[in-house]
């Protein structure tokens, strides 16, 4: 959002491209290359961590690296609340680097380092001040950078779903009083984290996860690229062939923010697109729900304005599909055709030929 850092390691790299040859030891000593535009705050800070860092031994064995017992009791060490806190960052971005491809699993999987990691994450009796004085929390935006990178397997993040405490602390590093650095990480696990939700077998094991949900994407002060993301999330988790499309639907927290986002005019377009793609989702597969989602007015509503020419370009093509997917359900077409017209009489049509009744339908117009 305010800059862009790349940063590149080509031990990293060959290492990774290496994984499948063998048993090999790689020794990445030197810090990372950096090429920045306006790097933020946050990056700088993390940089000089990582320039502090020193050669760490990693053992790559079929693509998963993972130091001996003696280096992870290290890390649990200088994880430890007592420690300083330039030590403890230190051991974030070790943890970072190794939480790669299989190995993401075998991490969030040890209890202990779950513990120390979300221990790291969690809020202090200092957050709230911070936040207010727009100070770095650079301890808490690591840990959840880490903990973002192994929510990258499917499998971590339904864990998630189940791990209470895990849970909590996100839903708490959701809140406003939290600071916007937090803010931001949070809402990128979120994302992650509710196609899982959104999949789960029961709703109420993931209520809390949809009232959050339905919170941000109302909320007019969050982020509009995190509003739009977390629409995003939904679209591609409804899009699912294991999601019950109709029982999300039933669900009003969902529904109504999707059809509010979606119709409503003053809505950024990029959050508007997102949202129209969303509901195009919903209606992508079932009669069923096809004729639910054309029941609604707010349904109708959203999907014509949103498919007329002044709207952008995503916007009209999702809304578009959305108006071809009902329209496969035989039930429906005749409705949308006269949607928003007067339909004509016997008489009419015997007079005019096609007969078109008073005013034009918006769904023909369209």
């Amino acid at each position: 959002r305010e800059g862009v850092a790349l940063w590149t390691h080509s031990d990293a790299m060959a290492a990774a491209a290496a994984a499948d040859a063998g048993d090999i030891t790689v020794a990445i000593g030197r810090p990372l290359q950096a090429q920045a535009l306006e790097v933020p705050a946050l990056a700088r800070a993390e940089l000089s961590t990582v320039a502090a860092w020193r050669t760490h031994e990693l053992r790559v064995v079929g693509g998963a690296a993972w130091p001996d017992e003696e280096e992870r009791r290290r890390l649990l060490d200088d994880l430890r609340p007592s420690k300083d806190e330039d030590a403890r960052l230190q051991a974030l971005v070790r943890l970072r680097s190794l939480a790669v491809g299989d190995f993401r699993r075998r991490l969030w999987d040890d209890e202990e380092l779950k513990a120390a990691l979300l221990l790291c994450a969690k809020d202090t009796p200092q957050t709230e001040l911070l936040a207010s004085q727009e100070e770095p929390q650079t301890m808490r935006v690591l840990a959840l950078g880490v903990i973002l990178n192994l929510l990258a397997v499917q499998d971590n993040r339904r864990s998630l779903l189940k791990d209470r405490e895990a849970r909590d602390l996100l839903l708490k590093a959701l809140r406003k009083t939290q600071g916007e650095d937090v803010n931001a990480r949070a809402a990128l696990i979120f994302v992650g984290v509710l196609v899982a939700a959104v999949r789960a077998e029961s709703a109420k094991e993931v209520e809390d996860m949809i009232k959050a949900f339905s919170a941000m994407v109302k909320d007019e002060d969050a982020l509009e690229e995190n509003r739009e993301a977390l629409f995003g999330a939904l679209w591609s988790a409804v899009s699912s062939s294991s999601a019950d499309a109709l029982r999300l639907w039933k669900n009003p927290l969902l529904s109504e923010a999707v059809l509010q986002a979606a119709g409503e005019e003053e809505e950024s377009a990029e959050v508007k697109a997102s949202a129209l793609g969303a509901l195009w989702a919903f209606v992508g597969e079932e009669d069923k729900i096809r004729l639910r989602v054309w029941q609604e007015e707010a349904s109708r509503a959203a999907l014509i304005a949103g498919a007329q020419e002044e709207q952008r370009v995503d916007s009209r093509r999702n809304a578009m599909n959305a108006l071809a997917s009902l329209a496969s359900t035989p039930e429906l077409r005749e409705e949308m055709w006269w949607e928003g017209a007067k339909r004509p009489t016997d008489a009419e049509e015997g007079e005019g030929g096609e007969g078109e009744g008073e005013g034009e339908g918006a769904a023909r117009n369209v």
